[in-house]
């Protein structure tokens, strides 16, 4: 785990090393089978691989985003949850949160994250032009008070691009081997930005809209490039829980913390 820097000033990003994260995979992996058969299509009807891919690695995103979370502010060990570890449904409903941080009943706020495997570059900067992952005029359409965007970046652009050979597998076969697979690839995860509540309502409102296709749904227009740091979010940390005081782990910057600049429960 390390913070790499990209061409933008104070915008860098937190590279996980997923051969490094096998706990991660595996708890990923279980969640992805309990949730399959209780997971809607809502734009077109998916196989059980496809589907099950699709939960994976969103699943492993929100894994890492927790990860990343605890091991760079020591202090949100006390407030950080995660509903897939304290839901009692079976798995049979959909998740209410991913993360969830929680001072207490009137300080709390929910944690989204949004995956994407890269298929085209594995230059850093390539993917500051990236999109936040925001679905716009859709029934997926809706504002978190933080969203995180992952993205997975194999050894292979290619192993994103086409799994068609999974899908002609026998599926408990196919997602042992796309397992295997993953693991081959040394994926690195990286955790490239993050949008408040304000800037997703913003971008949320434009009247531009990138238009992915048929079958497809709508995302609005928020580049990576045009989000907040992830190091933006674990250095006002301290200020949102009270701990003025307290830097956070990893933390070299010492310029003023402001609450305005998380804003979460704006």
């Amino acid at each position: 785990m390390k913070w790499v820097k990209t061409n933008k000033k104070n915008h860098e990003f937190y590279q996980m090393n997923l051969i490094n994260n096998q706990k991660q995979i595996d708890w990923a992996f279980k969640t992805a089978k309990l949730k399959l058969n209780y997971t809607i299509d809502s734009y077109k009807q998916r196989s059980d691989f496809s589907r099950f891919s699709n939960i994976f690695l969103g699943d492993l995103a929100k894994n890492i985003v927790k990860k990343f979370i605890l091991l760079e502010s020591k202090e949100s060990r006390n407030y950080l949850k995660e509903y897939d570890r304290i839901r009692n449904d079976n798995f049979e409903h959909p998740d209410k949160y991913d993360l969830k941080f929680e001072v207490n009943e009137k300080k709390k706020f929910n944690i989204e994250v949004k995956s994407s495997g890269e298929k085209y570059s594995k230059d850093l900067n390539k993917l500051l032009e990236r999109k936040v992952i925001l679905n716009k005029n859709n029934v997926h359409e809706k504002i978190e008070p933080i969203v995180f965007q992952v993205m997975f970046v194999p050894k292979d652009l290619k192993f994103f691009n086409d799994q068609s050979k999974y899908e002609k597998m026998d599926f408990e076969e196919a997602i042992v081997k796309y397992k295997q697979d993953f693991l081959k690839q040394d994926i690195k995860g990286y955790i490239v930005g993050y949008a408040n509540k304000k800037m997703q309502k913003k971008y949320l409102n434009s009247d531009k809209t990138m238009i992915l296709g048929k079958n497809k749904p709508d995302i609005a227009l928020l580049y990576i490039k045009d989000s907040k740091s992830p190091r933006n979010f674990i250095e006002n940390i301290p200020v949102y829980i009270g701990n003025r005081g307290t830097a956070s782990s990893s933390s070299s910057s010492s310029s003023a913390i402001r609450k305005s600049d998380l804003e979460i429960t704006r």
